[in-house]
């Protein structure tokens, strides 16, 4: 795909009186966005995105824009820049608006918005207003776009320390991927699961489902996952005095350079942890 979309993007630049020229630079570069986003290089990821954006601009009755629109607040968001992120999840729903687009365009945009208010500025009120917007549209949805939903949804909780409500959404979502056996999806869904039933004190079921899931990514290319589940794996450990582990598990997964600020802060808390189980209080402390 990244070839096939490289070669559209030099072609379209190379021919000056290529038809509907914009439209071809806008998906090209979309696609691109889409491999480094797959990648987890959230950086070039927008780049792309904000390329394809700046081309999609230009085609007049474009509907294609307000998907352009919703791939560029995802990186915003997942990023931390979540100001950034509702700006252009707003631009998908005025442009949205603007064409007269069928709802449906909306039930991602409304979840994202419902994401970037939880995640970047912890106003919950009007995380769960969107949320619930977004309910009002799932059953006509995807799988893959009600896996996200559920996905985000469970997160809604868990950022607002309400753990047995998390714990419904991560098990529907699972049962969605289950039935179409995507083994990265199921396995995406034991890394969360685990982390529920380790704050709801279901050691042995947090255990197993960690124990799958990083058997599962340990050899994949997707380190954020990974840095995810060895800082939940560690805290698990530390809940069973086991700090040997927990130390060996952190070391061997250490932090980089483009993890996502909310699963940094997630590790930095299971650090604070073990620092003070191992007595060093000024490293607790930093």
């Amino acid at each position: 795909v990244l070839y096939l979309a490289r070669r559209m993007k030099t072609y379209a630049v190379r021919t000056l009186d290529l038809p509907n020229k914009g439209l071809v630079l806008e998906n090209a570069n979309n696609a691109i966005g889409v491999y480094f986003m797959n990648q987890n290089n959230l950086d070039s990821a927008l780049y792309y995105y904000l390329q394809a954006y700046t081309y999609g601009i230009s085609v007049e009755e474009n509907e294609k824009l307000p998907d352009i629109c919703i791939n560029v607040a995802d990186v915003y968001t997942r990023k931390g820049d979540c100001v950034n992120g509702i700006s252009y999840y707003r631009k998908a729903l005025a442009i949205s608006d603007a064409l007269k687009l069928d709802d449906a365009i909306k039930f991602p945009i409304y979840f994202g918005l419902g994401q970037a208010y939880f995640m970047g500025l912890r106003n919950f009120e009007l995380s769960d207003e969107y949320f619930k917007k977004a309910e009002h549209l799932y059953n006509d949805r995807s799988i893959g776009e009600k896996f996200v939903f559920c996905n985000n949804r469970g997160n809604y909780y868990y950022y607002k320390e309400e753990y047995a409500n998390a714990l419904p959404w991560f098990l529907k979502a699972m049962r969605l991927v289950e039935p179409i056996k995507s083994d990265y999806h199921i396995n995406y869904c034991n890394a969360n699961l685990g982390d529920i039933y380790l704050h709801l004190n279901k050691l042995d079921s947090a255990e197993y489902c960690l124990d799958k899931s990083y058997r599962y990514f340990e050899f994949s290319e997707d380190k954020t996952i990974l840095f995810y589940i060895a800082t939940v794996r560690a805290e698990l450990a530390l809940k069973k005095g086991d700090v040997k582990f927990a130390k060996y598990i952190l070391s061997k997964h250490p932090e980089f350079k483009s993890i996502e600020p909310e699963i940094l802060g997630i590790r930095y808390k299971t650090l604070q942890r073990y620092y003070v189980q191992t007595a060093d209080f000024r490293k607790a402390f930093d």
